[in-house]
């Protein structure tokens, strides 16, 4: 099991200069159902296709839970202007293995404006340095242009292409598979100057 499930640390409360990263709140739900609803947000995301199915409460409910004793992690990004729960970040164990899976979305109103960047960059700075994390992994799927320009942004390095990542409709969706391993972390750190 991830090292951080076993130090049982409180989901940490985060911010950056445009957003607040929060323990997500089951009340988020209105706000995820609008902004996967939306004609913008792509139909082949795993939380579209719960939406549809009508599992995406359930699943935040599980996640908030899960949450709150530490064996996942979920946080909805907030803007400081007001704007609630324009997105999410989830941590989660990824089977066999000792990394942990990142994920995010973020309303299609949001787009474009480096968001995501800002916000996820903050989560993997506390999955490494107060959660104690060894490894991030993620898995985008190859149309998902935007999301993998996020990850190789923030220093994921590409592990390569799995041809069924996860499955909408019964079809498989390959993904691009990334890692960030906390001695990468470390050393983006340094050519960054921090």
């Amino acid at each position: 099991m991830p090292e951080a499930t076993n130090s049982r640390l409180r989901q940490p409360h985060l911010e950056t200069a445009r957003c607040i990263v929060r323990p997500a709140l089951p009340t988020d739900l209105a706000t995820l159902l609008a902004a996967v609803q939306s004609p913008l947000f792509p139909r082949r995301l795993p939380l579209a296709q719960m939406a549809m199915s009508d599992e995406l409460a359930p699943w935040l409910a599980r996640m908030c839970s899960r949450s709150s004793e530490g064996s996942a992690f979920l946080w909805s990004i907030d803007l400081r202007d007001e704007a609630r729960c324009i997105g999410q970040i989830s941590l989660s164990p990824k089977p066999g293995s000792t990394a942990w899976a990142l994920a995010f979305w973020l309303d299609p109103t949001h787009w474009g404006r480096g968001i995501a960047a800002e916000a996820v960059s903050r989560v993997n700075d506390a999955a490494f340095s107060l959660l104690s994390m060894q490894e991030l992994w993620a898995g985008v799927a190859l149309w998902n242009q935007r999301s993998f320009t996020t990850l190789e942004r923030l220093g994921f390095r590409l592990l390569g292409v799995h041809s069924s990542g996860y499955w909408v409709a019964g079809e498989p969706e390959p993904i691009r598979e990334y890692h960030l391993t906390r001695q990468q972390w470390q050393d983006n750190g340094k050519l960054h100057g921090a």
